[in-house]
């Protein structure tokens, strides 16, 4: 599995099951705009993507959809585009979904 996949399914993996076993409180991953920028709690604009809610079938077929899709994809662009495509993808990504969730005040992005 390539580099960004390899971390981003193991991130989705932990962040997700920690929140359900009582590890991490899912209230601290929440996108809320005010604590970000009133106590700077910056964690909340990465956790909140990778908190997937409820184990289930539903995350268990995201992981599979993720394992499958995206080393071919990261493959993809870092032979086409260079290195660090993918990774500038994921990143620009995120940044967008962050504003949208804020905007429309979505507490969890990935779910």
């Amino acid at each position: 599995m390539p580099v960004v996949t390899r971390y981003l399914f193991a991130s989705l993996v932990v962040v997700t099951l920690a929140g359900n076993f009582g590890l991490i409180a899912p209230q601290t991953l929440m996108l809320i705009p005010e604590y970000i920028f009133g106590r700077f709690e910056i964690w909340r604009l990465v956790t909140n993507l990778m908190f997937m809610g409820k184990l289930g079938f539903s995350f268990l077929m995201q992981l599979m959809f993720l394992h499958n899709h995206s080393p071919a994809t990261e493959d993809f662009l870092d032979r086409k585009e260079g290195q660090g495509a993918y990774l500038f993808f994921v990143v620009f990504a995120a940044v967008l979904l962050n504003l949208a969730g804020g905007l429309m005040q979505v507490p969890f992005i990935a779910t």
